[in-house]
């Protein structure tokens, strides 16, 4: 794989990941208080790199932290 592809493939996860970022907050935040994941360079670099299990993740985590 190219260093180009990679990096288009790393951007667009990310911005996949932000998008569902956006659409599980508006989902979780009218279902439950407190379940909220941030958007930062931290959560669109795990979203990037990992995909839809790194965005995940961060709700697991989130959630754990609200039990």
């Amino acid at each position: 794989m190219k260093l180009m592809e990679k990096i288009l493939n790393f951007i667009l996860r990310g911005m996949a990941g932000c998008l569902l970022f956006y659409l599980g907050n508006q989902v979780l935040g009218s279902i439950m208080e407190g379940i909220h994941v941030g958007y930062n360079l931290i959560t669109f670099s795990i979203a990037g790199f990992l995909g839809i299990p790194g965005v995940l993740a961060l709700y697991g985590v989130q959630f754990y932290m609200l039990l």
